[in-house]
């Protein structure tokens, strides 16, 4: 399974730029895909995140931590971790 990440490019400054970069350079073949808003406001508001596969928050308390939570995510996206939630995609890629 390819895992997809969605960012939000107001939430950029928040942290995820960190996610976002480690996630552009490695070699894991995740697809990225960045939009203006994805419809998480309250969170967008608060800590960096980033959607994946359409329908699993995953969050952070800053950058670093944020990265730890994704790179958690994909060696183990079935498992629980105290970063995730689910939530869905209001939009098309």
């Amino acid at each position: 399974m390819r895992h997809r990440a969605e960012f939000c490019q107001k939430n950029l400054k928040r942290g995820s730029a960190l996610a976002l970069q480690k996630l552009e350079e490695s070699e894991r073949g995740v697809r990225i895909d960045k939009y203006s808003c994805i419809d998480h406001c309250q969170l967008c508001a608060r800590r960096p995140f980033v959607l994946m596969d359409g329908k699993h928050l995953v969050e952070g308390e800053d950058g670093e931590s944020l990265c730890q939570a994704v790179d958690h995510y994909l060696q183990h996206p079935l498992s629980k971790h105290p970063f995730w939630k689910r939530g869905g995609s209001t939009h098309s890629p």
